[in-house]
Order: structure tokens, then sequence, then C-alpha cells
């Protein structure tokens, strides 16, 4: 439940000091009590502080908290206590926006743009801990454990084993891997605490899903009737998870030989094994031999290392954490709008016809459908920044007509 704090100061007159009254009215987890809360106690201007305190059991309050957060930097302040009070965290940000008209002729051409710098850092965990590692929540197919609450650390922290590579030769793999089954071809994760295996002890910090900063550019054009209008939107510095490709399980696009399952031949009255599909990049790309390969591993079977669930080559692991800064082109709309001579002869007022696109292209290195994508929307959360292949958003196209009588 979030739990706002408004702190007035009211300084009275011919005293030298300032009076310092505060109180809590709960706003429950719900968008709507949220903004009635928060905007009746915004009434008060800038003589108001609001610090809105976060017990990690809401993601749509939380954000709709860091919006505010963003809109009145100077009035409200987030503290994060996630999952349900492990500390308190803080958020700041920064936005700067620009609009200007470069054309104002015949030929028009308005420009505008916006970017937003996001901060967000914990403050202190309970009992005076360091770190709190995010247990993993819903499916082992989700990714496991990938989190981690670190003193000083933006709270969407990836804390997970450093893919190094691939192993070339045998000679390569350290003796306590070799004898679970680590062979030339698997991966070489980096070895953290230099004892010459891979367990949870090697897991670090390896990034963060809140991006360095984000904004929007808006381009707006007209000439002799036609007008063009193109809405853009960027992210930069945020990481990804891409749960889909099979981190942490034996399904996904990349199980390479982990996925399969016993199917009866009929005509035959036996089972055979039917493995379950991989991706193209996959199939053409896995490690064959030495120097094939240093981002792909080996096929295996599941039982070929011992000592890790699942497989040690499918290990929560940034060989699944993907960059998920991207430039899309959310709109584009192209309309023409008759001469007045014309629509006169039509008995109307006015006519526009117009064409619109949106979500129309995407830049990004991220192999998924969608870089924005996370199954859950609160820093702090095990799900985080986490893609399981969620449906994409649609790539649609309009037509129009604007008639005004």
């Amino acid at each position: 439940m979030f739990q706002p704090v408004r702190s007035i100061w009211n300084t009275l007159r011919r005293k030298s000091y300032m009076k310092y009254i505060t109180f809590a009215v709960p706003c429950y987890n719900s968008e709507n009590y949220m903004r009635r809360c928060v905007d009746s106690l915004l009434i008060g201007g800038k003589d108001v502080e609001i610090i809105l305190i976060d017990d990690g059991s809401s993601d749509r309050t939380a954000q709709i908290a860091d919006e505010y957060e963003i809109e009145y930097p100077d009035i409200v302040r987030v503290v994060h206590k996630e999952n349900g009070g492990h500390g308190s965290g803080v958020n700041k940000g920064l936005e700067l926006a620009l609009n200007g008209k470069i054309f104002t002729g015949k030929f028009k051409w308005d420009l505008g743009g916006n970017i937003s710098f996001v901060k967000n850092k914990l403050l202190s965990l309970i009992e005076g801990n360091d770190m709190y590692i995010v247990p993993s929540s819903g499916s082992n197919l989700l990714g496991g454990s990938m989190h981690a609450l670190i003193n000083g650390q933006p709270i969407s922290t990836f804390y997970m084993l450093k893919m190094e590579g691939i192993y070339q030769r045998d000679d390569e793999v350290p003796a306590k891997l070799y004898a679970k089954g680590v062979r030339a071809g698997d991966v070489k994760y980096f070895d953290y605490n230099e004892d010459g295996d891979i367990s949870d002890a090697d897991r670090m910090n390896v990034g963060k899903a809140i991006p360095d900063f984000y904004g929007g550019i808006t381009s707006n054009f007209s000439y002799k009737g036609f007008d063009l209008s193109l809405f853009g939107q960027f992210s930069v510095g945020g990481k990804v998870m891409s749960a889909w490709r099979g981190v942490n399980g034996s399904e996904g696009t990349d199980h390479l030989g982990l996925a399969l399952s016993n199917v009866k031949v009929n005509d035959r009255g036996e089972s055979v094994e039917q493995y379950f599909n991989v991706s193209k990049e996959v199939a053409n790309g896995y490690w064959r031999g030495e120097g094939t390969s240093n981002t792909i591993p080996r096929p295996v079977r599941i039982g070929v290392h011992t000592g890790y669930d699942y497989d040690y080559n499918v290990q929560t692991s940034t060989r699944y954490l993907e960059d998920a800064s991207y430039f899309k082109l959310k709109t584009v709309t192209l309309g023409y709008t008759l001469p007045e001579s014309v629509v006169k002869k039509l008995r109307v007022n006015s006519l526009r016809v117009y064409v619109s696109a949106d979500n129309l292209l995407t830049l990004t290195k991220y192999s998924g459908y969608d870089p924005e994508t996370s199954f859950s929307g609160s820093p702090g959360n095990s799900n985080y920044g986490v893609d399981f292949g969620l449906q994409p958003v649609l790539r649609t196209f309009i037509f129009g007509l604007n008639l005004n009588f």
C-alpha cells in the first residue's frame, strides 16, 4: 500500500521558526484512489512536500508514483520498500523539453522533443544488510532469480552469472567443472570468487532494467494543404532478459537438445524422441568445434552436466541479457485538406483525408519482439525487465476522413 506523508511549513508572523506538521492518509492499491489522494494533497501548491512510501505490493501504483515524482520533482518524493519492506529507495528525475518553429512561411515545420533522466537508487535495507537477492516467482521459465537489491545501486539491478564465451578445448575447462561434465563447447562463465567452480557465489551486478534516459521527438510539416506529422520515442541504457530463449529451463528457442518428448509412431508400434524447434540462428550457429562459435554452446541432453538445475549451459546469466535500447517511429500521419473552392461545391465546410501508421519502425539490437516488454511493471520485482515472449504491439494502418458541415 502507498502511504503519502504531507509536510507543510507555515512561516508564522513575527516568529523566527517554522512550524512542521505531518500526517498520513492511506491511498490503497488502486489507480483511482492513488490519483485522487495525491491530487488532493497537491492543492497546497509549492508549500507542500509529499513523500510516497511504497511497500512493493502494487506494480501499477508504483508506476503512478514515479510519474508524479517526475512531474512534480520539487514536491513529490518516492521511497520504495521493495518486496513488502526489504528496504527503502529513492527516484530522482530530470526532464528537459524543447519546442520550436523551424519554418513559418508557406512551408511550415514545427519540431519538438523531450528527454528524461531517471536515477533509481536503493538507500538502505532492513537489519543493516548490504544486499538482498530477490527470489524467483512464478514458473522457472521466467528465468529464475536474477535481481538483487544492493545498497547504493539501482533497484532494478540484474544479479547473475556473467558469460565470458565458450570453452574451445577440453584443457581450458577447470578440473571441478570437468568433473561435472563440462567440456569444450560449453559456456564459460566468469569465476567471480576464483574457486575453480561455478555456483551462485559467482553471481554479480551486470546492469539494470531501468534506462539511463528516454524521451520523444515530434515533427510536424505542412505545405499547400498537405500535412505530415511524425512521432518517435527512444530509450537508452536499460537491459532486458530474453527468457523466451530458454534461460533456467529445458524449453525455449535456444534449448539445443534439452527440450524433447516421446511420440508413438503408429505404423511402427514404438516411441521415438521428438525434439522441440530451435531458432534459425541457433540451429546454424551452435558450436561444432574449436573456433566455430564463442556465443552459442554445443547441443547437449539433460543429464550430461551434473550439479545444476536443468543444465549448466542454461544458467541464469548474461547469455540471455540483452541491450534494451531502441528508437521507435510510433506514429506517422499524412493528410491532405481540400481547398475551400472545392469543398464549397460539395456543400461542406472542410474535408481532409489522411492515412496513419502506428508502430511503423523499431530500431534496436534486441533479438525479441519488443525491447519495452516487461513481465512486471515494478522495479525490484523478480520479473521486472523479463520478456517471456509476450505479445508484441501491433503495426496498424488507418485510412480516415475528417468532414465538417
